[in-house]
């Protein structure tokens, strides 16, 4: 079972690459849907200026994923699947911590029953 885990590492390239290319299928498919769904995660409320919480909490993110795979890949270190989910799960946990502390200082949409 040991030999199994420390293999699983190579599953997160993956997942990810799958995620790139179908992401890129649905921008040639539906550009309109990509541009939106970037422009509703990268925006504040009002979904014109820019969230700077939010873009740092996706760069925190794939630095995580990145650095992670870099230190398996090319520094040979060994993959603990145990260490690399908590981690994670700190990250996403603190950028949704911050989204909701930050989003009390955000400003309210005119003409919005908030």
């Amino acid at each position: 079972m040991q030999n199994i885990a420390a293999h699983l590492w190579i599953l997160v390239p993956i997942a990810i690459a799958l995620g790139m290319i179908l992401g890129c299928l649905l921008a040639m498919w539906k550009p309109s849907v990509v541009e939106k769904f970037f422009r509703d995660v990268t925006t504040e409320k009002d979904g014109e200026s820019f969230d700077v919480k939010r873009i740092l909490w996706i760069v925190g993110v794939f630095s995580y994923l990145l650095f992670s795979g870099y230190g398996v890949i090319a520094n040979k270190m060994e993959f603990d699947m145990e260490h690399f989910g908590a981690g994670l799960a700190l990250v996403l946990a603190a950028g949704g911590l911050n989204q909701m502390i930050g989003s009390k200082s955000e400003a309210p949409i005119s003409g919005a029953n908030t």
